[in-house]
Formats: structure tokens, C-alpha cells, sequence
């Protein structure tokens, strides 16, 4: 079987492929008649400069190499006002909540692992306490070095 290159119309949908793979470096690899549209590099969603999935109902997705990433903003915007934090592919937010719909849910979480807003805010803490600690040794480091 011929692999496909290039772009294929198929139904409502738009498709571009290379080497097999649904691929397209200058537009959308996947285009719908409602509006839906996905970027694409080597068969997996990518995109650098904005959501990588646009879907017709305003839902936009943020997505590197394959995994949800958006540093330091919401990689899911959902329709409804309903927000996702993603780092690499893993639920992620340092700042507050990595899951905050619009009833009013959230939930709290770092790499990947669930906390409870408590542990959520303790370990907050706990980075603010070490870079503290490493900014003062870094400082008491310097001094030495300049002493002698």
C-alpha cells in the first residue's frame, strides 16, 4: 500500500499527509466544514504559535510533540469557561488550581499528582522556603569567594 502525501479530501474533512502521517508545517493538517481545525507535525498535534486544536464551538487545545503544554497559562480552554492547566503533557500549575470549571470545582495538582488545596498550599511553601534558602546560600557563597 502507497503511502499517502500531500492533501486528501475526504467527506468534510481536509487532511494533509507526509510519509503516511497526517503532517502540515504552514496550516492546519486537519481542517472540518464545522469549523474544526488541528495542527499537525509527524502524525502528532503540534504547534508553537497557538492552540493546535480549534474546535468549531470555541474549545481551544494547546499542544508540543504530542502532550497538552502551555507554560504558565491554560493548555484546555474549554466553550463553557472551563480551564486546564498542562506541562508537558501532565496536569500542572504552580500558581493555583490546574482544574477550575465555571461551577466552581477545582482541583489542585503538580506533575501529574492530585493534591488537596492544603497540601497544595503547603507545598507551595515549601518551594517558596527553598528558594529562599538557595537564593542566601548563593549569597553567602559570593561573600566568601570575595573575601578571598
Amino acid at each position: 500500500m502507497e503511502e499517502k502525501n500531500g492533501k486528501y479530501e475526504e467527506f468534510e474533512y481536509v487532511r494533509y499527509y507526509k510519509d503516511g502521517k497526517i503532517h502540515r508545517e504552514d496550516g492546519p493538517a486537519i481542517e472540518h466544514l464545522s469549523g474544526y481545525k488541528e495542527w499537525r507535525q509527524h502524525g502528532k498535534k503540534h504547534r508553537k504559535d497557538g492552540p493546535a486544536v480549534e474546535n468549531g464551538n470555541g474549545t481551544k487545545e494547546w499542544w508540543i510533540n504530542g502532550n497538552r503544554h502551555r507554560k504558565d497559562e491554560p493548555a484546555i480552554e474549554h466553550w463553557n469557561g472551563d480551564k486546564y492547566w498542562y506541562l508537558n503533557g501532565e496536569l500542572h500549575c504552580e500558581s493555583g488550581p490546574a482544574i477550575c470549571r465555571t461551577h466552581g470545582n477545582k482541583e489542585w495538582w503538580i506533575a501529574g499528582v492530585e493534591y488537596t488545596e492544603k497540601n497544595f498550599n503547603q507545598w507551595l511553601e515549601k518551594k517558596s522556603l527553598n528558594k529562599k534558602l538557595q537564593s542566601t546560600l548563593e549569597s553567602k557563597h559570593k561573600e566568601k569567594k570575595n573575601k578571598i
